[in-house]
């Protein structure tokens, strides 16, 4: 492990391909690209069974190792929509069930739209205020309806690289739900 300073703040490189901000307990990690190998399946490529798991495994040791309280996941968290099949589903809901406490972002783009599948990370009950809820902003009218859904919550907006063409930028938050309804 390497740590460095950007902006004034502490950043560990992990070898895991992975960083760590230790000041608020976060996990960052790139790319995970969950289902890959049964995407790759689909497709007839032969790959072997089990990286799914190998990869929610590393990110539950790593977050145990840092005593995390926060995952953001930067991007291609899973790989194509291939990867939305009950095998994979099922095992990052079992690992969300290892880590109920865990504060899941899931940064949207557009190379790999995988923000839609946010909804597996989302705890339940949905009304309890101490939790985020994960959603895909569809548009005005869904947003609404979410909006109205869970009253008082605060709202990020974070664009990732296919969105910015750059690096990964909060476009706006925390939010009021009036504010996120003002936006165009």
């Amino acid at each position: 492990m390497v740590t460095i300073e950007v902006a004034g703040r502490a950043l560990s490189l992990l070898p895991q391909k992975a960083a760590f901000l230790p000041d608020t307990r976060t996990l960052l990690i790139a790319d995970a690209h969950i289902g890959k190998a049964t995407s790759f399946r689909a497709l007839g490529v032969p790959v072997p069974r089990g990286t799914t798991s190998e990869t929610l495994s590393l990110i539950g040791e790593l977050v145990a190792r840092h005593d995390a309280r926060r995952v953001v996941f930067l991007g291609d968290f899973l790989h194509s929509a291939r990867s939305h099949v009950a095998a994979t589903l099922d095992a990052v809901s079992r690992w969300r069930a290892l880590h109920p406490t865990l504060e899941l972002v899931l940064v949207r783009g557009n190379r790999h739209p995988d923000y839609h599948s946010a909804a597996v990370y989302n705890a339940v009950p949905l009304g309890n205020p101490e939790r985020p809820v994960y959603a895909w902003d569809r548009g005005a009218a869904e947003r609404a309806q979410l909006l109205a859904a869970y009253p008082g919550r605060a709202v990020w907006i974070v664009d990732g690289p296919s969105l910015t063409g750059g690096a990964f930028r909060v476009q706006a938050g925390p939010l009021t739900a009036a504010e996120v309804l003002a936006l165009p």
